[in-house]
């Protein structure tokens, strides 16, 4: 499965954060490009989210969707049946590479799916994950 990590072009400190994760693993991963929303015209903005500015969502939130989007497309186009999708601020847990194995075993393909893993709380982010 390959890893797909959101990179502003600008914070090349993530970026290299990410990489040292990474390379510890033998996971295949290529840094996307990410859509910044504060370069985003109110013109652009209103004609990508109907209801700009009423919607509620920071030009930030907004281009972070949008760079999720360009991913999603990029599946599409390539015919990538899955991939594993990080901002550039993620802290991978020690046991990843197990926990995509997981993922892609109770994983059918049925049907897309999306799979949001997230830790909101820094004591269990190097914590195993159980079965």
């Amino acid at each position: 499965m390959i890893v797909f990590i959101i990179n502003l072009k600008e914070s090349s400190e993530r970026r290299l954060k990410m990489q040292a994760q990474l390379d510890k693993t033998e996971l295949k991963y290529e840094f996307i490009n990410a859509v910044n929303g504060k370069d985003l015209s109110n013109t652009e903005l209103k004609e990508i989210v109907y209801d700009y500015p009423n919607c509620m969502l920071s030009k930030g939130e907004i281009g972070c969707a949008l760079s999720h989007l360009a991913i999603y497309k990029k599946m599409v186009n390539e015919n990538i049946e899955q991939a594993f999708v990080l901002e550039d601020d993620a802290t991978l847990p020690y046991n990843i590479e197990d926990v995509i194995s997981k993922i892609q075993k109770i994983d059918k393909l049925t049907k897309p799916n999306i799979y949001l893993l997230s830790c909101v709380d820094s004591y269990i982010k190097n914590q195993k994950i159980d079965d």
